[in-house]
Parts: structure tokens; sequence; C-alpha cells
């Protein structure tokens, strides 16, 4: 309370009104303008400025009808961006620890305490430690925490493969999209496989992730099916199988880890075979 000053009274200023102050054992009851002595002879300049200041700090607060709906779209965007940018730092800071830790040597206090965070706030975000692990996957794959809340269908690698029209350029984008998902999110998934054979929790998780991504690369063969360029005789179930098995980690680790395939080579490889498999 500022000095000088008993009671505050008044509300958020309107036309028409007038309020009431008692400043010590002074009435002053002024209206919308600014105060001035002929009110009361006693109230001296410093008075005079006191209510001043406090009726400019009340204009700046004071809200009209038509603002409301203004003011809470904006609080609620402001909350929704920052809660946003708190998943990220999130999703940021237990993907490094999951690559340097492995999933089973990542705690949650740990976690929280790398991501500057309550530990209640990852719950309330993904659930579970196994939901901030796929979560960290998805964004693995998508190149990001950001381009993860985009629907698949309108990230630009993606959009790219369907707006291409020559099926075998098609395939060569699909394919171009696959070192960089492994290179990002297979220590993850190494990880994932590593621990899920003694955790029921992670074997759900990887059965989760594979099914996901066998619908993803349903969708790539059912693209080439309404196009008409499908391999005659070959079903859009069995060219999901192809591109699932292909484009597997479990098949890029044979030949570029453990062969030591350059990705180029890789990828030139899974081009031609998917080439010859789906469409010729």
């Amino acid at each position: 309370m500022l000095a000088g000053e008993s009671i505050w009274q008044g509300s958020s200023r309107r036309p028409g009104l007038e309020r009431r102050f008692r400043l010590d054992d002074l009435d002053v009851k002024i209206g919308v303008g600014r105060p001035n002595r002929e009110h009361h002879p006693r109230i001296s300049a410093d008075i005079t400025h006191l209510l001043s200041v406090r009726l400019a700090e009340d204009d700046e607060r004071a809200v009209l009808p038509g603002d409301v709906n203004t003011r809470r779209r904006y609080r609620s965007t402001r909350r929704a961006q920052q809660a946003a940018q708190t998943q990220r730092d999130i999703l940021a800071a237990a993907g490094k620890l999951f690559r340097e830790r492995g999933y089973a040597g990542t705690s949650m206090p740990l976690l929280a305490g790398e991501a500057g965070v309550a530990i209640e706030t990852i719950y309330r975000a993904f659930g579970s430690k196994a939901g901030l692990f796929k979560s960290v996957v998805d964004a693995a794959v998508a190149g990001g925490a950001t381009r993860a809340d985009m629907p698949v269908e309108q990230r630009p690698a993606i959009r790219a493969v369907i707006e291409e029209s020559d099926p075998r350029r098609q395939i060569e984008l699909y394919v171009a999209t696959q070192p960089g998902i492994h290179r990002r999110s297979g220590p993850l998934l190494r990880a994932l496989v590593g621990a899920s054979a003694t955790d029921p929790e992670l074997g759900r998780l990887w059965d989760e992730i594979e099914a996901a991504r066998l619908a993803g690369q349903g969708r790539f063969a059912g693209l080439l099916a309404e196009r008409g360029t499908l391999r005659p005789g070959l079903s859009v179930e069995e060219a999901t199988d192809l591109i699932w098995a292909l484009c597997s980690l479990s098949v890029h680790d044979l030949l570029v880890v453990n062969r030591s395939w350059s990705e180029e080579r890789y990828q030139a490889w899974l081009t031609a075979t998917l080439v010859r498999e789906l469409v010729t």
C-alpha cells in the first residue's frame, strides 16, 4: 500500500462512473477526469499526484468489455506456446540422455533435472517414461519435435513423394528419407530392443513403434496402387511387407553397420531393389 493511502476503492474505469477514495480520514469523490483540488480544499499537491498516478495505473489495467475475449485468446495462446516449448525442452533433454545412457540408465529424476522441470511436468506431458521415449523416437524419425507435430503428409520430404508423378522417382525420394531416419533413431531403437527382452512394457512399446512403421509404409504402397503403378500381380499387402522388411533398421544395420557399406551405397541398393520389386 502506498504511503498516505489507507483504502483504495474503485473498479476499472467506465464512462460516467465516480470513484471514492479515503486517504487517512479524508473522503475524496472524483469523476472520470483527473483529480483536482476543488473537490476538497485539504487535498494537497502530493495527494493529487498520488491519485493521478494510481488512476494512470488503473487505466493500464482496465479492460473494456470488447477486449475480454482478445485478452483471453492472447493468454491462452501464450500458455500453449509455453507448454509446447517446455515439451520440446523435455524431448531434447530426454533424447540426449537416452542416447548417452540407454533407457534403463535414464531415471525420471535425471530427466527432470536435465530438462529443468518437475517430474510431475513430464508425467503430465507424456504419461510415462515409455510414453516419453516413444515421443523422442517420433521426433527423431520426423527430424525434430516441431516436424513431429505436423501430419506426416505435410512434412516436406513426404509431400514431395506424394506430389511426384513418376513411380521410380517416388521410390527414389522415399528411400532418400531412410538413411537419416536410421541415423537419428537407430541408437534409440537399438537400446529399446536390448531392454525390451526383459521389460514387458518396452516390448509393447517396440511392437507399437513397428506397427506404426508398417502402417506408414502401407500408405506408401497404397499410393502406388492407387496410381496403378504397382507391378502386376503384386497386392498392396505384399508390397507393404516388402517395403517394411527392406527399409527396416535390421537390414540397414546388417549392411551399413556390420558390412561397412556407405550410406550412399545402401541408398542406391535400396532404391534399385524396391523399384525392381514394386514397379517393374
